[in-house]
């Protein structure tokens, strides 16, 4: 132990007992929401998951996708900006508002918006409305999204 500090030992002991805390308070949820949500990486998120499945502490569950329910979003222009994951290859996603509807460019991939529940949306294919290239969810804070989800990546809000 480093005087003044916390040992290895304590320091996983502690996150241990914050991720078990987030899974019985939020339910099902994902190692990416789990480590933003405690501010600790992805990479100690999975070591300490992983070794809770194995001694069968948790159970891991596929994801629903989810799927748009017809509602309107009400808040439009929290989301709408410039978002960049910088991890491995770079990748942008930009949202605005076009004739009362939110659209923008997922990738390389021209995408409308469709509402899905809380701030969770599936982003379809504007030349192929019936293809649906991926679900997103968007982080909130003081009325403004600061990043979004799209799969496993988080594209950080980059504008404002």
């Amino acid at each position: 132990m480093i005087e003044g500090g916390i040992s290895k030992l304590d320091l996983k002991r502690r996150n241990r007992m914050q991720v078990l805390k987030a899974v019985r308070e939020k339910g099902p949820i994902s190692r990416v929401d789990i480590a933003a949500l405690l501010q600790i990486t992805r990479a100690a998120v999975t070591i300490i998951t992983n070794e809770m499945i194995d001694q069968h502490i948790l159970e891991e569950v596929g994801e629903e996708p989810a799927e748009p329910n017809g509602s309107t979003f009400s808040m439009p222009e929290a989301i709408q900006g410039d978002y960049l994951a910088k991890e491995g290859i770079p990748a942008h996603c930009t949202v605005w508002q076009e004739n009362g509807k939110l659209v923008g460019i997922y990738g390389e991939t021209e995408v409308e918006f469709r509402y899905c529940g809380k701030t969770v949306f599936a982003a379809y294919s504007r030349k192929d409305p019936a293809k649906r290239c991926s679900t997103m969810e968007f982080y909130i804070r003081n009325g403004q999204a600061w990043a979004v989800r799209c799969y496993t990546r988080i594209y950080q809000r980059i504008d404002g």
